[in-house]
């Protein structure tokens, strides 16, 4: 079990500093790049059309998702209880470990039964008599 402890302070440190690169560097990088404008859009007073930037698209593409969900609602109600359901029946208890278990034994018996090969493939190691 040993083995397995030990890696777990590796891997929180590692999704900790994932975490914070993500919310110091690349969520203001995206703001910058969706965000270009501000909240104020100068460009409604003119008449001329203007170029469609990439948060629009994603706006456009949200707008269509939500229409579609609250025009179908027992089914996006039904599909949600059965995640919901489909997660509770993957998390019981047996269903899913955090830690892997051992495919092989932890300790290994350092005896060895005279005459056997393992015992003469130690040769190098004893002493001269």
């Amino acid at each position: 079990m040993g083995e397995f402890i030990r890696a777990l302070p590796i891997a929180v440190a590692i999704s900790l500093g994932t975490s914070f690169f993500v919310a110091m560097l690349l969520t203001p990088l995206m703001a910058r790049f969706f965000i270009r404008q501000g909240l104020v859009d100068h460009a409604a007073d003119s008449s001329e059309p203007r170029k469609l930037t990439p948060l629009d698209h994603m706006q456009k593409g949200y707008n269509r998702v939500i229409t579609w969900a609250m025009l179908n609602k027992r089914l996006v109600l039904v599909s949600s209880v059965l995640a919901f359901v489909a997660g509770l029946v993957n998390s019981a208890p047996g269903a899913a470990t955090l830690l892997s278990l051992a495919e092989r034994d932890q300790f290994v018996d350092g005896r060895v039964a005279a005459g056997r090969r393992e015992d003469r493939g130690h040769g190098c190691s004893r002493a001269p008599h």
